[in-house]
C-alpha cells in the first residue's frame, strides 16, 4: 500500500530549483539546507522518516496499517 493524496495532511514541496512544485525561496528563508526535510508543528526534522515516525511526530491519528508502506 502506497501513500495517496489526502492521506496525510500535508503540503509536499521541493527545496531543489528543478524539482516538481519546487519552492526554493520559502527553503531559503526557512534555513533549509538538507533534504529531505519536514517541517512538523513548526519544528525542522531532516533525512528520511517512516510514516509511523511522521504519525507520531504529527499527531496523526488515523489509520496507521504502516506495515505494507511504500513509502518508508
Amino acid at each position: 500500500m502506497g501513500v495517496g493524496e489526502g492521506d496525510f495532511p500535508f503540503d509536499p514541496y521541493q527545496c531543489d530549483p528543478q524539482g516538481p512544485n519546487a519552492r526554493p525561496q520559502l527553503c531559503q528563508q526557512a534555513g533549509i539546507n538538507a533534504y529531505p526535510t519536514w517541517e512538523i508543528n513548526q519544528k525542522f526534522y531532516q533525512g528520511r522518516l517512516s510514516l509511523q515516525k511522521l504519525a507520531e511526530l504529527s499527531d496523526y491519528q488515523d489509520r496507521q496499517d504502516f506495515a505494507n508502506s511504500s513509502f518508508d
